[in-house]
């Protein structure tokens, strides 16, 4: 599965996962994921990884954040935010 998102976002989930305050600790927007009930509140996040505008979905549980996606940032996605 690791394998499939790196080919498909051409993004290393697992580098990601190991160094998340390089993600968090920059400049973020959060917005919280309304369109279905999960059961618990799912953020979706943008900010920089290195040059990167990436996405990332994630649910806080107690003092850890829980990735479950992230993806590049595609421009009519960063528009939103950036312009």
């Amino acid at each position: 599965m690791i394998q499939q998102n790196v080919k498909k976002h051409l993004l290393n989930v697992v580098w990601t996962l190991q160094m998340p305050f390089m993600f968090f600790l920059g400049n973020t927007v959060e917005i919280e994921d309304t369109g279905k009930d999960y059961g618990e509140t799912c953020i979706i996040c943008y900010g920089m990884l290195n040059t990167r505008i990436v996405v990332v979905g994630y649910v806080q549980r107690g003092d850890k954040r829980h990735i479950f996606s992230m993806w590049k940032c595609h421009e009519e996605e960063w528009k939103k935010f950036w312009f």
